[in-house]
């Protein structure tokens, strides 16, 4: 933190990372959403895949799930890591029947 109590904040996208100055307040709080990869090993029917997004959507602190559309054995997943963690959204992939890995965030 700066004497002008700016901040530079990053914002991780797939495709690429913006930077931002904005005024923020002192605080303790820190709640942020990274990206994760995961590598599917299984060929899932379309369904199948939807299925699992909606599922993982509806999890706490995840705010996107999705496969990617030209590599569909790759999952991405934005979460927030102060509510939920990569291995907890590992769980809830393998736990629909799937082989799956973390590769690692974007």
């Amino acid at each position: 933190m700066n004497p002008n109590n700016t901040a530079e904040i990053i914002y991780l996208k797939p495709e690429f990372a913006v930077k931002e100055k904005r005024r923020v307040a002192m605080t303790t709080e820190c709640s942020h959403k990274i990206g994760l990869v995961l590598h599917v090993d299984d060929a899932l029917a379309e369904t199948h895949r939807n299925h699992i997004e909606v599922a993982l959507e509806s999890e706490q602190g995840v705010s996107s799930a999705h496969f990617t559309e030209r590599r569909p054995h790759l999952m991405v997943v934005e979460y927030d890591p102060d509510v939920t963690s990569s291995v907890h959204i590992l769980k809830k992939v393998t736990g629909h029947r799937v082989r799956a890995e973390l590769i690692g965030p974007i």
